[in-house]
């Protein structure tokens, strides 16, 4: 069974290129060092709906449908990995990681900052500094998931 892997962060107030800067390099880093043993399916939500969805005011309901696909591509994932930065104001962020953590999916977050609020930086499994120590935390961690 191949691991799922669910990129976390904030979106809101980010141009599409911010927000999926780290995403890409998350990605392209199984991409590129893809082995058999370690080959796992990367959800960024970001893309699922295409940046013309985020380029756009959304109604309601289409808000409200972005939402339901997206937790349950949560739902599905082993492991949610969470970019900490200014992810206090990140309401969407902070709801995932309240679903994961109900579910018991491990949360590896990275980008801690002093100003991470404490309740979620308890939800976080691993601590992470940077976006490579995360990648390095799951590959010790978690090959066997």
């Amino acid at each position: 069974m191949s691991k799922k892997i669910y990129l976390c962060g904030k979106c809101t107030g980010l141009s599409f290129e911010e927000m999926n800067g780290w995403r890409d390099k998350f990605s392209n880093y199984f991409i590129e060092n893809n082995t058999e043993f370690f080959t796992p399916k990367i959800f960024n939500p970001c893309k699922a709906f295409g940046q013309e969805w985020y380029e756009r005011e959304l109604t309601f309901s289409e808000k409200l449908k972005i939402k339901n696909f997206d937790l349950i591509a949560l739902k599905a994932s082993n492991i949610l990995v969470v970019n900490c930065n200014k992810i206090n104001s990140s309401v969407g962020s902070i709801y995932e990681i309240a679903v994961a953590k109900e579910l018991q999916i491990p949360i590896v977050g990275f980008n801690i900052s002093d100003d991470l609020h404490d309740w979620i930086r308890v939800a976080l499994d691993w601590e992470c500094e940077d976006l490579i120590d995360a990648i390095a935390c799951i590959e010790t961690n978690y090959e066997y998931l």
